[in-house]
């Protein structure tokens, strides 16, 4: 039989003082746990906490021990790639051009569609105008020239006239052509 001695650990929990005034440089220093090991006793040094410190260490331990972890959005990890994204937006967006464009003028969901449509149209160029990655793409060239032609002919002429014909096939013709390019990863 053999006899198994254990050494007994003493621990020491760390005390902490919450004052009203903020923590010095030299007081940051001391709130990382400094362990002193001895062959029996972990002494742990004191720390002196502010308030805003402790309360911003409580809402981050109470956000990661609630809060579910969201998924990556890198493409190896299995999110969608910046491409992947931008053809969801891009083909959604000529979606409600093509959609927007054919309604005719007595239908009455069509003021409510142009103002859609003109709020998606200025995100859409606001999240991608200055993204270096896509401007220079073909699809991205023919999207913004019929978001241009559209928007240009709804604050000219107004939500009531609708876009003539010659005007219309081009701008079919131009997201058409967008969706082939961004088929093609163009």
């Amino acid at each position: 039989m053999a006899l198994i001695m254990m050494q007994a650990v003493n621990l020491v929990a760390p005390t902490t003082t919450i004052s009203s005034k903020r923590a010095t440089p030299a007081k940051l220093s001391a709130v990382v746990a400094h362990p002193v090991a001895t062959r029996t006793s972990v002494v742990v040094a004191q720390a002196s906490v502010g308030r805003r410190e402790a309360a911003l260490a409580g809402f981050a331990a109470l956000a990661v021990s609630v809060l579910p972890a969201g998924q990556a959005n890198a493409g190896i990890f299995g999110g969608k790639t910046r491409a992947e994204i931008y053809a969801d937006v891009t083909n959604g967006l000529i979606d409600q051009i093509l959609m927007t464009i054919t309604l005719s003028k007595e239908d009455e969901s069509r003021p409510e569609a142009i103002k859609a449509l003109k709020i998606s149209s200025n995100d859409w160029v606001a999240k991608y105008r200055r993204d270096n990655d896509v401007s220079g793409r073909p699809s991205y060239g023919y999207v913004y020239s019929a978001v241009n032609a559209v928007q240009g002919h709804y604050n000219n002429f107004g939500t009531k006239a609708p876009i003539p014909k010659k005007r219309a096939e081009r701008i079919v013709k131009e997201l058409k052509d967008a969706q082939v390019a961004i088929t093609r990863g163009r």
